[in-house]
């Protein structure tokens, strides 16, 4: 199903960056606690920073430069291998930006920003985009495979049990208060963007838990965390109730606002 545009958007770019900056806070909050010591803040901050805009450039130079080298009408050497170059972009962009200590996450977020948007540069991937979707579409299914059986792997059923309680609380306040608390104090002072209170609505239902979440409890039970087997358990948690409540649901809600928006026959 097709929702309105700027809202579809919306949740796919908030999505995106969220993930990017939530796995900084991820291992910056797991330096502070595992580093022993005192915790300070102004140094967290700084090192979000640095780490956050060290992948932003990362990310960003190895898009345009292999943007151009696909998409430029002169130098495009690289067209006829748009598949290939876009799986470089995404590994190199991780790995150079983790060699120099940055975000490597940050850094494959926003390459794929520019990869996708090369438009915005005068470039153009017209011919090659339903190659690219189509391999795109193909792979990110097999990945986010793979990282689910990381993920469940990893989960112990006792701890889970242990834990069941805490771990559905926690789950459930970040989906029926943290969640819309944030929307409404994100969304209703953009006076500029006017969002109705259908849309809010949405886009309070809408964010299923999942890929990034569970690589990052995968990552950290593979460095051997103390209590890495509660993280996961509270992950796996958090990602079967948000499919099972909230992506399940999501073109009802859709329906039920008036946000979805008709296909009309002939158009795609």
């Amino acid at each position: 199903m097709k929702i309105k545009e700027r809202v579809r958007e919306t949740v796919e770019s908030e999505s995106a960056f969220n993930d990017a900056t939530g796995s900084i806070l991820t291992f910056a909050l797991l330096a502070a606690v595992t580093g022993g010591g005192s915790l300070h803040i102004g140094m967290m901050a700084w090192d979000f920073v640095k780490t956050a805009v060290g992948g932003i450039v990362v990310g960003a130079v190895i898009a345009i430069i292999l943007t151009y080298l696909v998409a430029h009408f002169r130098l495009g050497v690289l067209k006829d291998y748009t598949t290939i170059a876009m799986i470089v972009v995404a590994l190199s962009s991780y790995l150079i930006g983790d060699l120099l200590h940055v975000s490597g996450f940050m850094a494959t977020f926003v390459a794929g920003l520019i990869w996708g948007n090369a438009d915005t540069m005068g470039l153009s991937m017209d011919d090659k985009l339903e190659e690219t979707r189509s391999f795109a579409d193909n792979t990110s299914v097999m990945m986010r495979m793979l990282i689910f059986i990381l993920l469940g792997s990893q989960v112990n059923f006792q701890v889970l049990g242990q834990y069941l309680w805490p771990s559905l609380i926690t789950v459930l306040v970040l989906m029926f208060i943290a969640r819309p608390l944030t929307i409404l104090l994100c969304a209703l002072p953009d006076r500029k963007v006017k969002w109705s209170w259908r849309e809010l609505i949405f886009m309070m239902w809408v964010r299923e838990t999942g890929v990034i979440p569970a690589a990052l409890a995968g990552m950290i039970a593979g460095l051997g965390v103390a209590h890495a087997d509660v993280i996961s358990a509270v992950t796996f948690m958090a990602i079967m109730l948000t499919i099972l409540i909230q992506a399940s649901t999501t073109a009802f809600v859709a329906r039920k606002l008036g946000l979805e928006v008709k296909s009309v026959p002939g158009n795609k």
